[in-house]
């Protein structure tokens, strides 16, 4: 789930900056992994916002580009 939402919020220019936790060392280099993966497909990238969760700039009503 982690990878996930990381993978989800990469391809976002507004956001800065991705705040992981861990707890161990395998858990780093997840974040590592999916990092080097990149942004999710754009297949699904567009299934997950069909779903209607709700993007965190959104939230924050913070919608300009």
């Amino acid at each position: 789930m982690a990878e996930l939402t990381f993978r989800w919020l990469l391809p976002e220019n507004r956001i800065h900056s991705i705040v992981l936790g861990f707890s161990c060392r395998a858990e780093i280099e997840a974040n590592l992994a999916a990092l080097a993966k990149g942004p999710l497909p754009s297949d699904l990238q567009r299934a997950i916002e069909a779903i209607g969760i709700v993007h965190p700039l959104i939230y924050q009503g913070r919608t300009e580009l």
